[in-house]
């Protein structure tokens, strides 16, 4: 039996890993044994459920008792870092006897201060890695960063598509009709601590992108006809942090990120900008903002890349694909952004046909991604 345990079930990017992993038990081969065939997503209240259950054996039936008690029983948990979460899966791998895979899809310890509370974080983290199985991730860089983890425990599994938010008219409304002067940012903008809001990395990235910016001509637009659309998590919050930088634009408009918003901004956009930062927590980043992209055919700049995005872009140039992608660092974003506006009007760099290989490419690619999910959980479940 394998469980999903969705700790952080509002984050996108941990809904999409577990669900890449729920889906690859789909198309399990069966000589990998019937624990593959079944899965269930619980929530804390139902391990609890599970954790009393030998407390209650007389009045459960004895085929749930052995079932319970003595069957192979994986527990796939993501980011399990509070006291809470270490006290669950203590109790769910000695009590239960479950193989612990614990998912990260980003090292919280990087972004916290040098303090007392980075330091309880650091212990919890290391007793989660210390009681788990096995460890995903979806990069090597954060792999590396995982110093209080053992190497060896780490298997790195990379982000699949995530295809709702693809606009399906992509291809052929991209290449048919005038090219937008839409530019579209999307992600994580603020991080919630108690009654505070920060500001996430890249946002401030965006920020200091926009106001390095002048008034000037790049190609045939320049800022004074382009509309910035962005789609946070703090929508209101971000649209009065970019107000002042709006007499730039043609408009600048920021909406509350959801997956049919997404969809509906990147059908109708003409480039798509993802910045990231310079610090060691942006550095572990995935390319899993990357992937939607180029997935919607859109010319795409992105400023301070991290390892993840150029490792993608690699992996798709050894494919002969050309993918319309500027890379940039803040202090060349002015180039990055007069060579993506050049891009937005040509019609010649991405076709059709360059748009089809590279689906191709990703529908092999999570095709790879499911059978790493698939041969993890059959290790475990041997």
């Amino acid at each position: 039996m394998i469980y999903v345990l969705e700790f952080n079930p509002k984050i996108a990017s941990h809904r999409l890993r577990l669900n890449a992993a729920i889906t690859s038990l789909q198309f399990v081969d069966h000589s990998l044994g019937t624990h593959l065939c079944s899965s269930q997503i619980v929530s804390r209240s139902d391990i609890r459920s599970l954790l009393t259950a030998p407390l209650r054996l007389c009045n459960i039936p004895l085929d749930i008792i052995f079932k319970l008690l003595f069957s192979k029983k994986v527990l796939l948990a993501s980011k399990p870092f509070t006291l809470d979460h270490c006290i669950i899966l203590f109790f769910a791998k000695f009590l239960l006897g479950c193989r612990i895979v614990v998912d990260i899809s980003d090292n919280q310890l990087l972004s916290l201060p040098a303090d007392f509370q980075r330091f309880l974080f650091w212990v919890r983290q290391s007793l989660v890695f210390r009681i788990a199985d096995r460890v995903t991730c979806p990069s090597f860089t954060l792999k590396q960063s995982l110093a209080n983890c053992r190497q060896n425990k780490i298997s790195i599994i990379s982000d699949v598509l995530d295809k709702c938010s693809i606009p399906l008219s992509s291809p052929y409304s991209f290449f048919s009709r005038p090219r937008s002067k839409r530019l579209v940012w999307f992600g994580c903008g603020f991080i919630s601590k108690g009654d505070t809001m920060i500001i996430s990395e890249s946002f401030r990235t965006l920020i200091d992108f926009i106001s390095s910016l002048s008034r000037q001509d790049c190609g045939e637009t320049d800022l004074s006809k382009v509309e910035l659309l962005v789609s946070t998590n703090e929508s209101d919050f971000a649209q009065r942090l970019l107000e002042p930088y709006a007499s730039n634009f043609a408009l600048i408009k920021c909406v509350k990120w959801s997956q049919a918003i997404l969809k509906y901004q990147l059908g109708r956009a003409g480039s798509v900008i993802l910045t990231y930062s310079t610090d060691s927590f942006s550095t572990t980043k995935s390319s899993n903002r990357l992937q939607t992209a180029l997935a919607s055919g859109l010319p795409t700049l992105v400023i301070n890349p991290p390892q993840s995005c150029i490792d993608l872009l690699d992996e798709i140039a050894t494919q002969n694909i050309i993918s319309p992608v500027v890379l940039a660092h803040i202090d060349g974003a002015d180039k990055g952004f007069a060579s993506l506006l050049s891009l937005i009007n040509s019609r010649v760099p991405f076709s059709s046909d360059h748009y089809l290989k590279l689906t191709n490419f990703f529908a092999l690619r999570d095709s790879a991604i499911f059978s790493q999910w698939r041969d993890l959980f059959a290790n475990l479940l041997r």
